[in-house]
């Protein structure tokens, strides 16, 4: 809320003025008015004035109006425009990026398709191919490595390549996982 108290006294004349913006004050603030005053309501601007004897305080008034009027059709910058919807979006606690690993040593019962799910890795257990093909010189069979092997994880894989070893590991029947249903 913007409350704005101005006043203004020059050759007999007093202007006491109050702008609320966003509502209309409970009592507007005025001094005593005498006899020989005249209140003028404009909009939310209450004005007491004194019956002047020049017109140069007449221009005042009506230059100190115009700077009212302003102030209350004013839209701040951080205010929305009509057709601009104000969105408040929830706060999202970014995690870091875990790094990705290019080598993993293999722990006791694990399987590459294991290894191949892990967040570090390819956080998809179906891409284990991936990591058999890089790792022919010492996998013989995939179904079949050892805990203490440091196994090599390619990067820089092609959406292709990708869904070819997602096809060999379903048509594979190695490993279970949910797309295929039991192994036999």
């Amino acid at each position: 809320m913007l409350t704005l108290l101005t006043t203004y006294a020059t050759a007999g004349l007093i202007i006491v003025a109050t702008i609320v913006a966003g509502c209309t004050p409970a009592a507007p603030v005025t001094p005593p008015v005498k006899a020989t005053e005249q209140q003028t309501t404009v909009n939310t601007t209450t004005t007491t004035t004194t019956t002047p004897h020049t017109q140069r305080p007449q221009a005042d008034i009506v230059r100190i109006r115009k700077k009212q009027q302003q102030m209350l059709t004013r839209t701040p910058a951080y205010a929305p425009t009509p057709h601009q919807p104000v969105v408040i979006a929830p706060k999202i606690h970014s995690q870091p990026q875990p790094k990705l690993l290019t080598r993993y040593r293999v722990g006791t019962g694990e399987n590459l398709f294991s290894i191949a799910a892990r967040r570090r890795v390819y956080n998809e257990g179906l891409l284990w191919p991936l990591i058999y093909r890089a790792n022919r010189d010492q996998i013989k069979d995939p179904r079949t490595i050892f805990p203490g092997q440091t196994l090599t994880i390619p990067r820089n894989i092609s959406t292709a390549e990708m869904n070819t070893a997602r096809e060999t590991a379903k048509n594979s029947g190695f490993f279970a996982h949910p797309s295929s249903g039991p192994t036999q």
